[in-house]
């Protein structure tokens, strides 16, 4: 165990940490009113709902999905095997595979 050298705790993640004056000395009516600390600014942003980008994101992410599986599901494997052997034939000898080594 890694003590540390004042002799207390580290503080943990998570925990708020006590005014000196007591529990619930640290709020007053400033924190309610207006701006508020950086907990209450992340709360406040972790509620709120996606942005316009995040939004239209979604919309084309979920279409490029949409016509990925349409794409793949059009043809079955032998349409598809057929497909590929025509392209392989109608290319040139340039993109054949050298023969390598004797036979």
């Amino acid at each position: 165990m890694a003590s540390s050298r004042s002799g207390r705790k580290p503080a943990r993640r998570g925990l708020e940490v006590q005014a000196p004056g007591g529990a619930g000395a640290a709020q007053g009516v400033g924190e309610e009113a207006g701006g508020g600390g950086p907990d209450q600014q992340l709360e406040k942003s972790a509620r709120r709902g996606p942005t316009m980008a995040e939004k239209s994101f979604a919309v084309a992410k979920q279409a490029r999905t949409k016509a990925r599986i349409n794409e793949a599901i059009e043809l079955n494997h032998r349409q598809r095997m057929e497909k590929l052997n025509l392209h392989l034939g109608s290319l040139s000898e340039h993109f054949d595979i050298p023969k390598v080594g004797p036979g």
